[in-house]
């Protein structure tokens, strides 16, 4: 096991001594905290779990509405998107979900809402809703499989929304800021009859025009706007039965993405010896490269690879180094051909029914939690992100001009039954549920990629000419996958004595993943080659559905937790936790058509272990929590490139690497000193994260030359008797893609109360720092450190309130996240050979005002 450094060391003692440094004695108090992580009601201070918790208050005076704006105030915690607005990855402890489903369960009201994308990887566009109506969100670090379910991997993001109660409450707030920022929020709660039946509305409207300008064409890329309503109803049929329903809709539009895009071309990486042989008979200085690229055969060793090179034996694979800053780039979508406007980006509505039902038995009580839900999107995505389509580039051996698009039209449906069985039995609290979910996901594909190859001197047809002219075949290709899920799952805790508590759950799983995808020859790629054509060339036809292929992955798996809690009086709380964690394999369906047998991955295992503590000082002025933790996993899921066997075209494939591990530690401090020692109601927060991260074995076999490039190593292998040669990739030592070795949040409040005008004034700033990253496993690209400053001003009063905001402060420009593509600049004889990286660009300085009233 890999031992903590002296400094972070330092750190956690230094920590744990603030709760005696301080003075305690005519302080303020800190407000206790009621979260349901374990299922239940209870202070957040009292469980040994590491908790955080960011209440409706908070939560509208920030101005967090989205999944992305909770990353903000919480340190470990990072959602970046991936090459499409689906494509969400939602990193905890250092754990990314590259391949496979999202490695946090993302729960509304209890309900799992977590999914997976199709034809992107990432959680799919049913995990980051529109957060309007909501009590309070819940962020449970580590792996939480047992209470938390089926995604629960590296920990859970835990919606819950508002109820109404038999006290009358209304609220109408308003959000408007620079860049067409506007949002207008109502909702009206109250008693329908009193004592039995509560009834409560929420509803807002949003919009926003984006931060950037397309640089080829004009337009505002980045904006977004929407409508939702949800309306919940609890009836208090008895004194020991009640129900509560939730219904809501969501109707929200994003436009394309602001991005922009490093191509590789002025990256020049040696070829590693390993990969380059003798050629046997060869006369002269010839060798073979192992590729997939053609060749490959004999060719001069000075150029590698004939017509790839530009002044010496190397390739332009990949940007290296780290990103640019976004003053120093351009968002650069590409329009559609047809129209020589925008796509217009993606359209998603969302509708959901809750029902719970809970009996009082005395003692115990049983939950049933019902859910129905779907979720239907549109999307038609520029999948360049580079040029216009209608240009022509100087590529590989001749000029080519390339269009690509996402055309996807998406329905998942939704439907869960949870069962859940509580009580107590003397010192013993116990809990026992049972569940089954059921998700369906349907989604036609119908985008293009089309190239033109030639010399466009003579005539021929560009690649944005070659998509306005083609008829897409009336089958579109279609993929679905239907996930199974059944689980049986336990909590008990036990409390040996007034001090000591040993706890233990589990979970047992079974899982059956049916999919279906078009079968070999289905395509929408279109390649059409003129090198000295005079005259427009035959338009080539587009391939459809064609045949249909089905497949399957079943997995089984238990999943334990146990956990010793020692509390030593009413202020300090120590724990210590082993927790097993398994993200189930399955089968990947990016691409074109569906390969079942190269695109199945193996299940994610890790062993987790922690100890922790939580602690308050006597007169709740000063908590301070932290966490050491050591993260043991194998098989980590991630992504690899090779040729697809029923296109011919390099594409991602799932991966699995041998081993890896995570040590990390955190910090959690709140202060808030008295008004004689500072002149005013202050908080001050910080929240800390420290991760070290390294795969301790990952071998892979690839002739991939964008894999053997970026590893800058190769040791030839030949894999069977007269198979092709490979490389031997060793990617040891490497650390986690995605993952910042520090990150911190930290917040100051000042609240002084104005007896005159009847309001308090306000002014609080938040902060945000980010470590670098790497961009993948090969550590070759980095996306630098970044900090962001948020700053709120304004007046309060028991009915009213009005605050000045601007977000990101000093107007910080670094690029914080992408994603690796191919880049089709570099085709050759139908094979791709370099990497582009997609930047997505960071929101800009906002000034803005909220207001709201209550009644």
């Amino acid at each position: 096991m890999k031992q903590p450094t002296m400094w972070s060391c330092r750190v956690w003692f230094f920590s744990a001594a603030l709760v005696m440094a301080f003075p305690v004695a005519g302080w303020a108090q800190i407000e206790e905290i009621v979260v349901t992580a374990r299922k239940r009601q209870e202070n957040l201070q009292d469980i040994p779990i590491s908790v955080q918790a960011i209440s409706a208050n908070e939560m509208e005076r920030k101005g967090i509405g989205s999944l992305d704006d909770i990353a903000k105030f919480t340190s470990g915690l990072s959602v970046d998107e991936g090459i499409a607005p689906q494509d969400v990855r939602i990193v905890i402890r250092g754990l990314a979900p590259t391949r496979g489903r999202q490695n946090a369960a993302v729960l509304l009201d209890g309900v799992d809402l977590s999914s997976e994308a199709m034809q992107t990887a990432g959680g799919s566009l049913v995990i980051n809703p529109r957060l309007f109506d909501l009590e309070r969100v819940e962020l449970v670090k580590g792996p939480q499989n047992a209470l938390y379910g089926r995604s629960a991997f590296a920990g859970a993001i835990h919606y819950v929304s508002k109820k109404p109660t038999d006290t009358f409450e209304s609220q109408l707030g308003l959000d408007v800021g620079g860049n067409g920022q506007t949002e207008v929020r109502g909702s009206l709660a109250g008693p329908v009859i009193a004592n039995v039946l509560a009834l409560g509305v929420n509803a807002a409207v949003w919009s926003h025009d984006g931060f950037y300008t397309n640089s080829l064409t004009g337009e505002d890329v980045g904006g977004t706007e929407g409508v939702g309503v949800a309306g919940s109803l609890v009836w208090t049929v008895s004194d020991n039965f009640s129900l509560t329903a939730r219904a809501e809709y969501t109707d929200d539009e994003f436009d394309e993405s602001p991005r922009a895009t490093l191509r590789p071309r002025d990256t020049f990486v040696p070829i590693p010896a390993g990969a380059i042989t003798p050629v046997p008979g060869a006369v002269g200085p010839q060798t073979t490269v192992i590729s997939d690229v053609d060749p490959p055969g004999p060719v001069p060793s000075d150029l590698a690879l004939t017509g790839l090179v530009f002044g010496g034996p190397g390739f332009f694979v990949t940007p290296t180094g780290s990103a640019p800053d976004a003053g120093a780039v351009s968002a650069t979508v590409g329009p559609d051909p047809r129209t020589g406007a925008v796509r217009p980006g993606t359209d998603r509505e969302i509708s959901r029914f809750q029902l719970n039902a809970r009996w009082d038995l005395g003692g115990v009580s049983l939950e049933s939690i019902t859910h129905l839900g779907e979720v239907d999107t549109f999307q038609f995505l520029d999948n360049q992100n580079n040029t216009d389509c209608n240009e022509f580039v100087l590529a590989a051996t001749s000029f080519v001009s390339w269009c690509g698009e996402r055309n996807l039209l998406t329905d998942t449906e939704l439907f869960s039954q949870e069962l859940r069985l509580q009580g107590e039995a003397g010192r013993l609290t116990w809990l026992l549920g049972a569940l089954y979910w059921d998700e369906e996901v349907t989604q036609a594909d119908d985008g293009l990629a089309v190239f033109s190859l030639g010399l466009p001197p003579f005539g021929f047809l560009s690649g944005g000419e070659l998509m306005s002219a083609l008829v897409r075949p009336a089958d579109k290709r279609t993929f679905g996958r239907e996930t199974k899920h059944v689980s049986a799952y336990f909590s008990a805790d036990w409390e040996i004595n007034d001090q000591w508590s040993l706890i233990f759950e589990g979970r047992l799983t079974d899982e059956d993943l049916d999919y279906s995808g078009p079968g070999p020859g289905a395509s929408g790629i279109i390649i059409s080659t003129c090198f000295f054509c005079f005259g427009n060339q035959p338009i080539p036809p587009v391939r459809g559905q064609g045949t249909t292929v089905f497949a399957s992955e079943s997995d089984s798996f238990f999943t334990p937790k146990a956990t010793l809690q020692w509390t030593l009086n009413d202020e300090v709380m120590f724990y210590g936790a082993v927790a097993k964690a398994q993200k189930p394999g399955g089968i990947s369906q990016l691409g074109q058509s569906f390969s079942p047998d190269s695109s199945r991955f193996e299940a994610e295992e890790m062993i987790s272990y922690e100890i922790g503590a939580k602690t308050t000082s006597r007169n709740r002025t000063l908590q301070v929590n932290g966490a050491l933790f050591y993260q043991d996993f194998t098989d980590k899921q991630t992504f690899t490139q090779d040729i697809n066997p029923n296109t011919g075209f390099i594409q991602g494939f799932p991966i699995n690497a041998s081993s890896a591990t995570v040590l990390g530690i955190e910090l959690d401090a709140m202060l808030q000193p008295a008004q004689q020692y500072l002149g005013g109601d202050w908080t001050f927060g910080l929240s800390y994260s420290y991760l070290d991260t390294e795969y301790d074995e990952f071998l892979f076999n690839t002739a991939g030359i964008v894999n053997i490039m970026n590893a800058g190593q190769c040791t030839g292998i030949i894999p069977a008797p007269g198979a092709a040669p490979l490389c031997q990739i060793d990617l040891s030592g490497n650390r986690l893609e995605d993952v910042p070795e520090h990150s911190v949040t930290a917040s100051i409040a000042y609240r002084r109360p104005l007896p005159k005008a009847g309001v308090d004034f306000s002014v609080e700033a938040d902060l945000q720092y980010v470590d670098e990253r790497f961009d993948d496993q090969f550590n070759s690209f980095t996306y630098d450190s970044y900090s962001l400053v948020d700053l709120r001003a304004g007046f309060e009063s028991e009915r009213w309130s009005v605050i000045a905001y601007v977000s990101n402060l000093f107007d910080d420009d670094t690029i914080r996240s992408g994603i690796q593509s191919v880049d089709f600049g570099t085709l050759q004889s139908q094979r791709i050979v370099a990497n582009q990286v997609f930047l997505n660009l960071p929101d800009q300085q906002q000034f803005g005002l909220r207001a709201s009233i209550r009644y």
